[in-house]
């Protein structure tokens, strides 16, 4: 029983129940980097690591704050990952950022793996960093080549800031 209320504390320290709701601003100076600036910062309780959302599903995380802004890279960014979950069989994954393109990709998976078109992506939480759950993306393309020892898995993100100007941080 202790060891209940232990880990029920630790979810609820780790993630908490509220948000903040921030409005998008503007891209960031360097376009193709993926990232936008909100208009909240550390005087509103925004930190660098806190995860954003939006209507639809995940926007990304945020990397900078500064006093009333922060800036907050975008999950298709190339550089960005996020562990998910493959909603109808289980598969954990990580999805990574394609850049330019604005779609997400999952690499390094087994050539055997359960994944088709149309599962939904989700957060898997084994990061910490992400709450499990949140919506993620829907796979579009999985390509199996003999040639290749793993597959290409990719995805459309489910959120983003062409949908929607606001976010919760």
């Amino acid at each position: 029983r202790s060891e209940q209320m232990l880990m029920r504390g630790i979810t609820t320290s780790r993630f908490a129940d509220g948000g903040i709701t921030a409005e998008i601003l503007y891209a960031a100076k360097k376009p193709l980097s993926k990232r936008v600036i909100i208009d909240k910062g550390v005087t509103h309780g925004v930190k660098p690591g806190m995860v954003a959302i939006d209507g639809t599903g995940l926007v990304g995380q945020i990397t900078s704050s500064g006093p009333t802004t922060s800036e907050l890279t975008l999950m298709t960014a190339k550089d960005q990952s996020v562990p998910v979950l493959v909603e109808r069989t289980g598969l954990r994954a990580i999805v990574v950022g394609m850049g330019d393109s604005g779609a997400i990709e999952i690499p390094y998976l087994p050539g055997a793996a359960d994944i088709r078109v149309g599962d939904t992506l989700t957060t898997s939480g084994i990061d910490g960093t992400y709450p499990p759950g949140l919506a993620v993306g829907v796979v579009q393309r999985v390509e199996r080549n003999a040639a290749d020892t793993f597959p290409r898995v990719t995805a459309r993100p489910l959120g983003g800031v062409d949908q929607h100007r606001l976010v919760m941080v």
